[in-house]
């Protein structure tokens, strides 16, 4: 837990000061979030890694190209919300993983 902390802080925690302690949620948020978006980000920005590493190149043209259209996408472009945007998506997922029809 140590060399965790020490890494996020960047120095031992033995080191700390007051300052150091309050900036360490702000840190490791920001460290949380980069690690998320690596893992949601698969070859070309194409979606979750393992899912497109499955697709045959049919396939992975196929989401290529709905990628591009959907970054074109006038609603897409216009959200003012990066959270609201994922949420949907995530929905949309969801609704597929489960084997949904898309309404």
């Amino acid at each position: 837990m140590q060399s965790v902390l020490a890494l996020v802080a960047n120095r031992p925690p033995l080191t700390w000061s007051d300052a150091d302690v309050e900036r360490l949620p702000a840190a490791a948020a920001a460290i949380g979030q980069a690690f998320q978006e690596a893992c949601m980000t698969g070859p070309r920005g194409t979606g979750v890694t393992s899912t497109y590493q499955q697709l045959n190149q049919t396939e992975k043209a196929e989401a290529d190209y709905l990628v591009h259209q959907l970054q074109q996408n006038p609603l897409v472009r216009r959200t003012r919300s990066r959270k609201a945007l994922i949420a949907a998506l995530e929905t949309m997922l969801g609704h597929l993983s489960r084997g949904e029809q898309l309404r």
